[in-house]
């Protein structure tokens, strides 16, 4: 049924009104997931009221990160989503992730663990798959290089002392921690991940580099194993 033209209008001056109270600030994090999401659907949905729509992906995908986690065919799966709508959404992660990285790119330093587990941690935003990366630093906290080593979990892919050796020297570091995640499942480290760990620091201890730490990371959540009590000793 097409909207009549003073359905039209109530919609029209409903969106101004959001408008202006996300540019005051009101709308903002801390609103409910539909209003953001009502917000963005403007952009794919010239018309109309799209907070039914919001309502029905929240509930669908259970949340903002399920929605914006979701596939092609099942954002159109629900009720008001079309293509276009889809490939709005579908663009939220690369441009978020673009930003992130953005923002990485300006860290020099990092002098503590949390600012260590943070930066890695937004390295890892929004993967969904697995893969081994190895942070090299400076003695006095500068950032040498981020780089991805291996895709895969740490017990499959093969990481070697050789291989960890090659980059610290690539980009002359003394200091290097590694990192990789567990998309599905907890921050811990596994049996065999605290085997390996124990390997490649004695192993490039003879060799004069020193593995830091070994930080475990989820979708948002991290864990350090330098600063655990349970592996602290690896180190």
């Amino acid at each position: 049924m097409k909207e009549n033209k003073k359905e039209k209008s109530l919609h029209t001056g409903h969106r101004v009104r959001m408008r202006e109270q996300l540019f005051s600030g009101d709308i903002n994090e801390k609103s409910p997931p539909h209003v953001l999401l009502e917000m963005l659907l403007y952009h794919s949905i010239p018309q109309g009221d799209t907070n039914p729509i919001a309502h029905r992906l929240i509930n669908r995908f259970g949340s903002l990160n399920g929605v914006f986690s979701a596939s092609k065919e099942e954002l159109m799966s629900v009720e008001g989503v079309g293509e276009v709508t889809a490939a709005l959404i579908s663009l939220y992660v690369p441009l978020t992730r673009r930003v992130i990285l953005d923002r990485l790119k300006e860290t020099d330093e990092l002098h503590s663990s949390e600012d260590i587990g943070s930066y890695v941690l937004g390295h890892y935003s929004f993967c969904k798959d697995e893969y081994v990366s190895l942070l090299c630093l400076r003695p006095n906290g500068k950032i040498a290089a981020f780089e991805k080593i291996a895709d895969g979990d740490i017990t499959g892919v093969g990481v070697s002392a050789r291989k960890i050796l090659e980059i610290a020297i690539k980009y002359d570091s003394s200091i290097v921690i590694l990192a990789h995640n567990h998309p599905s499942g907890i921050a811990l480290p596994s049996a065999i991940d605290v085997e390996v760990t124990k390997g490649l620091v004695e192993a490039l201890r003879q060799v004069g580099v020193h593995l830091a730490d070994h930080v475990i990371l989820t979708d948002n959540d991290y864990v350090s194993m330098a600063q655990s009590a349970e592996y602290s000793h690896l180190f």
